[in-house]
């Protein structure tokens, strides 16, 4: 076919107008615009698909009524004729006396013929023409051959309008994911990830519904985190229960996402169906760390939305950076509420191995974990001797005022049959374990006590026993105004701490009786063993998790979890050098238990202590050239080999170094001898630190025991260290001393046998 030079021109035209369109809802027009113009048509009805795969739907019109549009869109798969992405001829309707649609909107608007012209890229079918003509008999040959140019054309602008548009989305949700890790890198706060991921993802797409769901990691069930948009009933309605089928449920199972055009027809949402929160199409897409999900990421819209697979890819791409901020911000949490609890664990175990005094111990045990749950009140009670009747101890938040009118005397009786005996309290301790209450008024248990709970105003309440090993001594009670239910882990953190309270008010009972009856030496050694058992149960009971705390941070600062901010590292940096230093505590906590009760055990072997002295200098040399202290050496040559424990050998030469660097100023020295005297071999540390008084150089191998000097009180230290090394070298059958003049620097020594050579 030859074009006309008018036409070509027309056709230059209308190429630069859609190159020109780079929004395609301005695009469509000026198509649709542009095939009626150029084929001197009537009117023009253009449709297009959003997807390959997906239906046409109406996009723009011209010269057409818009119930004749809506008619043709609502009917669109009755009138339209198959179309397949090899047609390239249109296809050419003389006759429009059809009951169709089609055949309506022509009646209507009086049209006599039609051309339906396809619209294909990549050989795919991506759109229609439909070109109405009032005048009866078949359009001329060249409109026809001008249409498809045009449709030709228009391919090619439609295309790249969804590429450009695609790209800006792409660029947005760069855009959100940015804004999510900037706003919550400096705090990160769990609740504050979840609402800015939340109000970013809506913000992205338009919507003004959305949810967050996260597994919980003990019931396995999605408890709602963050949401927007729903009302206090939808978000009931919408609680997770076991077998409970839901959107979300489907999510975590299978580990994909997810698009719901219409959520009345998908059987993915039945259980919406009644919902009261009117919601119309959805996406929802699983938060994913590593091979696990750990929750669901929902948006919502109330009107219809032909949600795209880019759509669900940028959804998608948004949840998988969201997941590893929320898993930072947990773990972050996770860590620093693990540390803040065995900080307290470590303060109450600190006070009751300090203290003797039974009343001043029973006050403090109260206060302190009052305080430490924020419970509004508290009492600690303890079995009389005939173990029928609680007697209070200590109270907490109790007025005298209360006491009297609520007549709770300071006895309580474990009598079931008396209202009394039928407190919380004395169930805690008939049971045997502890008793934790959300609402008293809603537990039948506890009807009798219901008016004592009015009075003094507590809903919760709960209550843990004191048992050192199997009697129970007594019982705390917890109380608080509002409602609460403790979390698994503070009720662990609790029972843990009634626990040592219980071995600490035992040993402190026992105290009292031996000075008060001058009780024989095997009431002593059994006082002795239950300080050690204290001592070990503590230890043991801080070292588990502090090895969890350890190894969490560990994984967050090697980025395992994702990247850190300067401000992050710097936080993480700081707990993970306390956390050591309370895992060096535990350690010689450890070591003493052991020490003291003869479960410490020597492993002997032929060593050339040469050896072990340079490798363990070499350990500290970071810490000698951080105060700028100089280290030499004086090493006797051919020295015998000694029977000793290669770990054992090494702390007390490493506790000796420590101490040496520790008390010496900046720009001194520290010099290590090693040499043979007699069947020994004799090693001394020589520091130019700040001495040792004479008074005090008789305690400084005791527990404990610190020097009463500002430098030292300054100076981390558990007092511990001397003590275990003591312990250490009589074990390996040497001696140890000290000699030292204020001001003039120390010298430690000790000597440990030698094997004879031959």
């Amino acid at each position: 076919m030859t074009i006309p030079r008018k036409e070509l021109s027309r056709l230059h035209e209308i190429s630069e107008l859609f190159s020109a369109s780079s929004e395609l809802t301005e695009l469509v027009d000026k198509i649709a615009g542009a095939g009626t113009a150029i084929a001197n048509a009537d009117a023009c009805w253009l449709a297009l698909k959003v997807d390959p795969n997906d239906p046409l739907e109406h996009a723009a019109t011209c010269n057409l009524a818009t119930k004749s549009a809506r008619m043709l869109s609502d009917d669109i798969a009755a009138w339209l004729p198959e179309m397949t992405p090899d047609t390239d001829h249109p296809l050419i309707l003389t006759d429009l006396k059809r009951k169709d649609a089609l055949g309506k909107v022509a009646a209507a608007e009086g049209y006599s013929s039609a051309v339906l012209v396809p619209i294909t890229y990549n050989k795919s079918l991506t759109g229609i023409f439909v070109v109405f003509w009032k005048e009866a008999g078949e359009p001329p040959v060249e409109a026809v051959e001008l249409l498809l140019l045009v449709a030709h054309l228009a391919s090619g602008a439609i295309a790249n309008a969804r590429l450009i548009a695609q790209a800006r989305h792409r660029s947005a949700a760069l855009d959100v994911i940015f804004n999510v890790t900037q706003t919550i890198g400096a705090s990160p706060r769990i609740q504050q990830a979840l609402n800015v991921i939340l109000d970013e993802a809506n913000r992205l797409f338009g919507t003004t519904q959305g949810n967050i769901r996260l597994v919980d990691p003990k019931s396995k069930l999605l408890e709602i985190r963050a949401h927007k948009g729903l009302s206090r009933i939808t978000l009931k309605y919408m609680q997770d229960r076991p077998g409970k089928k839901s959107l979300s449920g489907w999510v975590v199972k299978n580990g994909k996402p997810v698009i719901i055009r219409d959520v009345k027809t998908d059987p993915l949402t039945a259980h919406f169906h009644g919902n009261p929160d009117p919601v119309s199409s959805m996406m929802s897409v699983p938060l994913v760390v590593g091979s696990k999900t750990i929750g669901v990421l929902t948006i919502g819209s109330h009107e219809h939305r032909e949600f795209s697979q880019e759509d669900l890819s940028l959804l998608l791409s948004l949840g998988s950076q969201a997941a590893i901020v929320i898993e930072n911000a947990r773990l972050y949490e996770q860590a620093k509420s693990r540390l803040a609890e065995q900080k307290a664990l470590y303060g109450i175990a600190e006070h009751l191995s300090s203290t003797l005094d039974v009343p001043t111990l029973l006050k403090f045990v109260i206060n302190h974990l009052s305080a430490f749950f924020h419970a509004n009140f508290g009492t600690l009670r303890l079995l009389d001797e005939g173990g029928a009747t609680l007697m209070t101890g200590a109270m907490y938040g109790i007025t005298d005022e209360y006491i009297r009118h609520a007549n709770e005397n300071l006895e309580m009786s474990l009598d079931p049959s008396t209202a009394q005996g039928q407190s919380p309290a004395a169930a805690c301790l008939r049971e045997g374990r502890l008793v934790a209450i959300s609402n008293i008024a809603k537990d039948r248990r506890f009807a009798e006590w219901r008016k004592i709970a009015k009075m003094q105003s507590f809903t919760s309440v709960v209550c843990v026993p004191l048992v050192p090993s199997n009697e129970p001594l007594g019982v705390i009670s917890l109380y608080f105004q509002d409602a609460r239910k403790l979390a698994p882990e503070e009720l662990e953190l609790l029972q843990t701490a009634a626990r040592a309270s219980a071995i600490a008010l035992q040993r402190a009972m026992l105290d009292e009786r031996l000075l008060k009856e001058e009780v024989s030496r095997r009431a002593l050694e059994e006082v002795s063993h239950l300080k050690t058992e204290f001592v070990s149960l503590v230890s043991h009971e801080l070292r588990t998790p502090l090895t969890s705390i350890q190894g969490y941070i560990r994984l967050i600062l090697a980025g395992h979890t994702g990247g850190l901010d300067p401000v992050q590292q710097d936080f993480l940096n700081a707990v993970n050098r306390n956390t050591d230093r309370l895992v060096a505590l535990v350690d010689d906590l450890l070591d003493i238990s052991r020490i003291e009760s003869g479960r410490l055990e020597l492993l002997l072997e032929p060593l050339d202590i040469t050896e072990t002295i340079v490798n363990e200098i070499e350990a500290h040399r970071s810490q000698f050239e951080g105060k700028g202290i100089g280290v030499t050496t004086d090493i006797q040559t051919g020295l015998p080999r000694v029977k000793a424990d290669s770990h054992r050998l090494g702390q007390i030469i490493a506790n000796l170094v420590s101490n040496a660097i520790k008390y010496s100023g900046e720009g001194t020295s520290v010099k290590v001898t090693v040499g043979q005297i007699g069947q020994n071999v004799l090693v001394k540390v020589i520091d130019s630190g700040i001495g040792i008084a004479p008074e005090e150089r008789n305690r400084l191998f005791e527990r404990f025991y610190r020097g009463d000097n500002d430098l030292v009180r300054a100076t981390y230290g558990t007092g511990l260290g001397l003590a275990i090394t003591h312990h250490l070298v009589d074990m390996h059958g040497g001696k140890i001393w000290v000699e030292s003049e204020k001001g003039h620097g120390s010298t430690f020594s000790f000597s440990i046998p030698a094997i004879p050579n031959g």
